[in-house]
């Protein structure tokens, strides 16, 4: 009796563990079919070794399909490049597609080692940045300090109109005592170049369509080059009776 009972429990159990097993397996075959993660670039070799059995392990791709909306892995095409800025998908077939709006792509991209552009764009987010106008796929987005408001780089940039954040440094200050010309599209104009003894501020838009601003502005780099001159003029004079 106590035998045929210890047989009974025995095969439920096992029963029971084969139960358990099937479910697991099945488990892993949704995840697989619709939850499937792809491996980062630096272990997707060993998943090709795990799956890639009648086929080199090159040929291994996990790449986004369009139509479903999930990963799908492959084994059974040669790997090829997308062009930069752009990444290789599953539409039907393998085909490329720009990045997304928040990613770029600066280099060739091999379809066997990634499904997704590998940069993220910088945000213009810090105190006084604007966008600049770049929305390429290949470079990071650029920035630049919003003049018109009065914001000015703490560092000068290579191109005051287009800092790159992952390259230099792009931070912004507010002082609205220094005064920058700017276009009325945000554009960022130079300041002229003036020399020790006729520097002056440059003005302001509305202080340069005022007549009698830009009279006064005139009447002062007069007086200064005049007073220049005849300074000049005394030295030579001093120098001459003093030989």
């Amino acid at each position: 009796m106590y035998y045929i009972l210890g047989i009974m429990v025995k095969y439920k159990f096992k029963l029971a563990l084969c139960i358990m097993l099937s479910h697991i397996l099945i488990g892993c075959a949704n995840t697989s079919e619709y939850d499937l993660k792809c491996p980062d670039m630096s272990q997707s070799h060993l998943r090709a070794l795990g799956i890639c059995r009648k086929f080199p392990t090159t040929f291994y791709a996990c790449l986004l399909d369009t139509n479903s909306g999930n990963s799908k892995e492959s084994c059974n095409e040669a790997p090829d490049y997308s062009s930069p800025g752009e990444k290789y998908v599953i539409s039907g077939a393998r085909t490329t597609v720009s990045c997304s709006s928040e990613k770029y792509q600066p280099f060739l991209l091999w379809a066997n080692k990634s499904s997704d552009c590998l940069y993220k764009k910088s945000k213009c987010k810090e105190e006084g940045q604007i966008e600049s106008d770049n929305n390429l796929a290949i470079t990071d987005q650029t920035c630049m300090c919003d003049h018109a408001k009065d914001f000015h780089y703490i560092s000068n940039p290579t191109d005051q109109c287009a800092c790159v954040p992952s390259k230099e440094d792009c931070s912004c200050y507010y002082d609205p005592r220094r005064r920058l010309k700017v276009s009325s599209d945000h554009l960022c104009l130079q300041p002229p170049q003036t020399t020790d003894h006729l520097a002056v501020d440059f003005p302001r838009e509305d202080a340069k369509s005022d007549p009698a601003t830009t009279e006064r502005l005139k009447a002062v780099i007069s007086a200064r080059s005049t007073g220049f001159r005849l300074g000049f003029l005394a030295l030579l004079v001093v120098t001459a009776l003093t030989v």
